[in-house]
């Protein structure tokens, strides 16, 4: 296992346990576009089968935005993190008033990757801003096709290690499969 998957996987492992005590169970609900649900369902397989405490609720954005206000309400009060990956359109408006303040169905721990910038910005993990004061254009960029990724997502991890949790939900999301979770 290679020193930046394994780095990979014990971040998002850590993610979903500052979400609550050691001893509790994550409920996750992510919600991706329907391009990338082949990739992420292999993967919540994969990651269940190795953390068989945790649950992930997982829906399309057209699946998402098909069901009744309540239905959606639920599933969002009921994950101790909400996850986002390539969402943009209709769902946006969406996640953007269930993250207002005063929102009933506000997640208290929420991570957006490559979706709309609004909902990249809004990630936090209890409350806390995961993206305070951060050069979004510079965090997203891809790497240059002719470098080493990892040597390159290393330096950016050093470079915006104040971002860390985010920057690494988004280089999992961007090599999203079995292989990186399994590590």
């Amino acid at each position: 296992m290679s020193y930046f998957k394994s780095t990979i996987r014990f971040v998002v492992f850590c993610l979903l346990l500052s979400v609550s005590p050691v001893s509790f169970a994550a409920n996750i609900l992510a919600v991706v576009s329907p391009r990338n649900t082949a990739d992420v369902l292999s993967g919540a397989h994969q990651f269940l089968e190795v953390n068989s405490g945790h649950k992930i609720t997982l829906r399309t954005t057209d699946q998402f935005n098909g069901l009744e206000e309540d239905a959606r309400q639920a599933l969002i009060k009921d994950a101790d993190l909400v996850f986002v990956g390539g969402v943009y359109g209709d769902s946006v408006s969406l996640f953007k008033n269930y993250l207002a303040k005063g929102s009933e169905a506000s997640p208290a721990s929420f991570v957006s990757v490559h979706s709309d910038r609004s909902l990249v910005l809004a990630s936090r993990i209890k409350n806390g801003a995961m993206l305070a004061n951060a050069d979004l254009d510079e965090l997203m960029k891809d790497p240059p096709a002719d470098v080493d990724v990892e040597q390159w997502s290393s330096s950016r991890l050093a470079k915006f290690s104040e971002h860390n949790d985010w920057f690494l939900s988004k280089t999992f999301w961007a090599d999203r499969n079995t292989n990186n979770i399994d590590g």
